[in-house]
């Protein structure tokens, strides 16, 4: 009985471990990283998202990459950064880098499209529910 139990734990240990890493499925983004994907599907934008290996920037927590249902060639990122003085900061360097990326920031979170066409339908939807997130 108690080795039946304890196969039971491991193997639901093991399988949160493996959700928890993407192994099986997507694992849920953290803090305001979860808020901002559901306020996301709250506007019609529909995202797959993961957390990745952080940039280099100063004072990141978590980068995450999102990309939208049914769009496998396009993805936009979102930077989760210790503060908003932080996060402005990267955007303004991104502002001046010479590949645009359209950086937005609500608070500590950094959003940026590379390779969005500025006149894409698309690229203004994205930008415009980023700015209406609550946070």
């Amino acid at each position: 009985m108690w080795i039946v139990l304890v196969l039971l734990l491991a193997l639901g240990a093991g399988l949160w471990v493996a959700w928890q890493r993407g192994l099986l499925g997507e694992a849920a983004l953290p803090g305001p990283l979860a808020s901002l994907q559901e306020h996301l599907r709250r506007e019609g934008i529909d995202t797959h998202a993961a957390v990745v290996r952080r940039g280099p920037w100063e004072g990141v927590r978590l980068q995450a990459r999102f990309q939208r249902v049914g769009d496998r060639e396009r993805s936009f990122f979102v930077v989760w950064f210790e503060s908003p003085t932080l996060a402005q900061k990267q955007r303004d360097r991104l502002l001046r880098a010479p590949s645009p990326s359209h950086p937005q920031v609500r608070g500590e979170l950094l959003l940026y499209l590379t390779d969005w066409p500025a006149d894409d339908p698309a690229t203004r939807q994205v930008i415009d529910a980023f700015q209406r997130w609550p946070g």
